[in-house]
């Protein structure tokens, strides 16, 4: 478990219920991490996904207005994206993305847990390797 520094995140999906259920697992999960916001359009994620204290992102595909994938594509952020979704044929949108896990809805407390800690694992990584100087 990444100890070092509070992680940051947002949540993107236009289903409030799920967004805030989301939060407090996330919680319960890893009470270090920190949300940074909620978006539920296009627009709110541009803005949030362009945060700089952003460490990972918790995101559906479709939103209010859209779809996420847009809202990352043009932010032209490389953070890493647990996709979150009901719709298994919506796999495809994610290609060229930095994903961390895809889980279907109802997405269950397990499947976070190993989503969290497959992006942990991920950042203890590349951050040995920084400080290595290994490139």
């Amino acid at each position: 478990m990444v100890e070092q520094r509070c992680i940051s995140y947002i949540i993107l999906d236009d289903e409030p219920l799920f967004a805030s259920a989301l939060e407090k697992r996330i919680g319960r999960i890893r009470g270090n991490y920190r949300l940074i916001g909620k978006g539920d359009s296009v627009e709110a994620s541009l803005r949030l996904l362009r945060h700089p204290e952003v460490d990972i992102v918790f995101s559906d595909i479709n939103l209010c207005d859209g779809l996420a994938t847009d809202a990352i594509r043009l932010s032209d952020t490389h953070k890493p994206v647990v996709f979150m979704t009901g719709d298994e044929r919506r796999r495809q949108l994610i290609d060229g993305f930095n994903v961390v896990s895809f889980l279907l809805k109802p997405v269950s407390t397990q499947e976070i847990t190993e989503a969290i800690e497959k992006f942990e694992k991920e950042l203890v990584h590349n951050q040995t390797t920084l400080c290595n100087g290994i490139s």
